[in-house]
């Protein structure tokens, strides 16, 4: 029973996890006359597949002796030595007639049985079966660890693949001679193919030296590896052997990489020119290069998913033995070992990188609000995870009508300029990129011939890939990456550069929003310096008028005075007089009125505060408005918490404060009516509040101009009557005399239920005992 290599299983081939890096660069050591030894293959087997000794025994009857030994740990095996089969683990292999491997003996169930195996403190094993021309096993070829190893499907064809091989040599027959055996040049190219793929070099090395040994080995005219995209509809040509990058073509291809990828398993064409399934395109392509026959060998991930194709193109018309399949299949899977291995590694790399990068963006879009510097931070960092040349960034106008150059960083000289349009006639894949959100990649610029293309290729670019900006479903713009390269950006890069998208998208509009709100309040700046500009001139007219009113309306009063005084006059003149001396003293009051309000309002007033008794202020305010209750027969009243309280404030400015909201009240309330001031303490912290309440049972304010009275020349429309007269200062006169103490004026106020005015001045209140 021999080892069918083309139909392993899954349920016996263990996958690769780690591969061991150690081991001697060695090749197979030859004699002489060209031919390995057996010494040489179990050295080389060991070094290939990372183990530590192997073995080569015969089976006679019931007995198992070691015929060749290759252990530099000398554990105590012996050449020569017989064992009784029933004891030792070549049992396991003989009752199976099939490969045996155990990873990790000591968790084996039959443990115990495998006395020689635990004597020479080995745990790891793999043996296959070697057959004799009747179909009995005749020997077994083993290779052992004293750690766990778990082998991968291709390190276990390959111990089956040397096992072929010695059975021709045992049987003293030419591999090369047997069609059923692989050659001794292929064993050894397998070999050192097993070990370059363990090899601490770059992936492309590895690659390129596989690509090179199997086609010195099979004479192959070309070799290549292609990447496939996720839709198997396209692949990227990621290494090329014998010939230029742009020896392959899509279109060509496509056919058979297809087969491979659907099928899971090699795609061979003998003859390229008599096969019939074979399409024009692909005649015409080979007659260009020169090849007749090829293999496709897909490259499996973890054994499960086809990542990449190995391609293989010959000369001449090749007759593809069994064996030969299966040193292709073979070899292809330590090349997938090594990609796989690889990009673990990278995509750990990738994924940490792409982090610190997006974490770069969101530091720069918290420190600085600067798109080229945020721009200047994405490229610096995507040039350590993506290779190119050219990186732009296009933005959409607010109408979603232009496309223009926003961002550039191109490595060579370019006639490109911020500002550049993109106009739908001429771009239309940049267009549909943005309008349709879809990634647009061009492997060849010259195949898109665009205006904005073959400025690319006047720099030197080959290949770009465009994604679209997108900030919550909004279409911002495209940023797009070129290259010196031909396909130069893989499916990974794209996935790369679309998870990048949304920061910058965020970059983007962070900024234009800065720019925005910078614009609105440059525009607000410049209307509040008008807004000074013109305060200070009505201020600057303000005080002119009032000192050029005030200085005549002093005279007048003074002249009137006089005239009162010293002159006889008849019941009409005294009544005319005193009518003017009253207007214009009413006049001078509201000119002193609003030129204190300007020096309030400026701070040009200063205050002379002492400790004052309220019932003192509310006295000299109760003087002043007296006459004017007098007449609507108005009952003035007062209610102070505590005697002796007192207030530290400027005494004129506060006596004035109670006066205008006293004369305020005997205005509005009816006749007979009434107005009362009320003051208290409230205790704080550091420091104690005086409160005053003015309360009257007059009309009230309606609700919506409570705020409104206390502005200058603010009038309550209900209060404009004809025996009313106001000139709209008074409360604003108050409100910033109360906001000097550092206090507040507001007011309680009901239609019809009258007026509550309540201001506060913080002070320190002292008690004055009676005497």
């Amino acid at each position: 029973m021999r080892l069918d290599f083309t139909k392993m299983n899954d349920e016996w081939l263990v996958y690769l996890q780690d591969i061991s890096k150690s081991g001697k660069n060695k090749g197979i050591a030859k004699t002489r006359r060209g031919k390995m030894t057996i010494d040489n293959i179990l050295e080389s087997v060991c070094e290939a597949m990372d183990m530590s000794a192997a073995t080569l025994g015969m089976v006679k009857g019931n007995e198992y002796s070691f015929t060749h030994i290759f252990d530099p740990s000398n554990s105590g095996m012996k050449k020569g030595r017989v064992l009784p089969l029933s004891i030792t683990f070549a049992k396991q292999v003989v009752n199976r007639e099939s490969h045996f491997y155990i990873e990790d003996a000591r968790k084996d169930p039959v443990f115990q049985s495998h006395l020689e195996l635990a004597k020479w403190k080995f745990v790891s094993y793999a043996g296959v079966p070697l057959f004799s021309e009747k179909g009995g096993i005749k020997g077994i070829l083993s290779v052992l660890s004293p750690e766990p190893r778990r082998l991968s499907a291709s390190e276990l064809s390959l111990i089956g693949l040397i096992g072929e091989w010695l059975n021709g040599m045992l049987s003293k027959t030419e591999p090369e001679q047997k069609s059923e055996v692989i050659s001794s040049d292929q064993l050894n190219s397998l070999l050192r193919i097993a070990k370059i793929s363990i090899s601490p070099l770059k992936l492309e090395e590895i690659e390129t030296r596989a690509l090179e040994e199997l086609l010195e080995v099979s004479h192959a005219k070309y070799g290549a590896i292609l990447s496939i995209d996720e839709n198997r509809k396209s692949f990227v040509t990621r290494r090329v052997v014998g010939a230029s990058r742009t020896f392959l073509s899509e279109e060509d291809e496509l056919q058979i990489v297809k087969q491979a990828l659907v099928q899971r398993k090699p795609v061979i064409i003998y003859d390229i020119f008599s096969n019939p399934s074979t399409n024009k395109a692909l005649r015409a392509h080979a007659g260009q290069w020169g090849y007749a026959s090829m293999a496709c060998i897909p490259l499996m991930q973890h054994g499960q998913k086809v990542v990449d194709i190995l391609s293989l193109y010959f000369q001449l018309p090749k007759n593809f033995n069994e064996n030969f399949i299966n040193f292709l299949t073979v070899a292809a899977g330590y090349l997938s070992s090594a990609i796989s291995t690889f990009a673990l590694l990278r995509k750990s790399k990738i994924e940490q990188q792409l982090i610190a990068l997006v974490n770069e963006i969101t530091n720069a879009l918290t420190s600085s609000l600067n798109f080229n510097e945020i721009f200047l931070t994405l490229v610096n960092g995507l040039e350590e995870i993506v290779s190119f040349d050219h990186a732009n960034i296009t933005l959409l106008d607010n109408k979603k009508s232009e496309l223009s150059l926003f961002a550039l960083i191109s490595s060579r000289a370019t006639k490109l300029k911020q500002g550049y349009k993109f106009t739908r006639e001429k771009e239309p894949l940049i267009w549909s990129t943005i309008m349709e959100r879809n990634i647009s990649s061009v492997s060849d610029l010259t195949h898109v011939p665009t205006e904005f293309n073959k400025i690319l290729i006047q720099e030197g670019m080959k290949s770009s890939v465009a994604v679209p900006l997108l900030y919550k479903g909004d279409r911002l713009g495209i940023f797009l990456l070129a290259s010196s390269k031909l396909s130069n950006f893989s499916l990974r890069e794209v996935k790369i550069l679309e998870q990048i998208a949304f920061p910058i998208a965020s970059a983007i509009k962070n900024a234009s929003l800065y720019i925005e709100s910078y614009q609105q309040r440059e525009k607000l700046n410049r209307i509040n310096r008008e807004l000074q500009m013109l305060d200070q001139i009505k201020r600057d007219l303000t005080d002119m008028i009032i000192h050029d009113l005030r200085n005549p309306l002093s005279g007048i009063i003074g002249y009137l005075s006089l005239i009162i005084q010293y002159t006889k006059l008849d019941d009409q003149q005294a009544e005319f007089i005193d009518l003017i001396k009253f207007n214009s003293e009413a006049m001078l009051n509201m000119v002193n009125t609003l030129l204190d309000i300007t020096k309030l309002e400026v701070g040009q007033m200063t205050l002379d505060r002492q400790h004052v008794l309220i019932t003192e202020l509310i006295h000299a305010a109760f003087s002043q408005t007296h006459g004017t209750a007098l007449p609507k027969n108005v009952s003035l009243r007062s209610k102070v918490e505590e005697s002796g309280l007192q207030v530290y404030a400027d005494s004129q400015l506060v006596v004035r404060i109670l006066v205008n909201l006293v004369s305020n009240a005997i205005k509005f309330v009816p006749e007979g009516g009434n107005v009362m001031i009320e003051a208290m303490s409230k205790p704080g912290n550091d420091t104690e509040t005086a409160i005053f309440k003015i309360i009257d049972d007059g009309e009230g304010i309606p609700e919506e101009y409570q705020e409104k009275i206390f502005e200058k020349f603010e009038q309550v429309n209900i209060r404009k009557r004809g025996d009313r007269v106001s000139t709209g200062l008074g409360l604003t006169f108050c409100k910033l005399a109360v906001e000097a103490h550092g206090g507040s004026i507001r007011v309680d106020s009901k239609l019809g239920r009258g007026s509550v005015f309540i201001f506060e001045i913080p002070s320190k209140p002292q008690k004055i005992c009676n005497q």
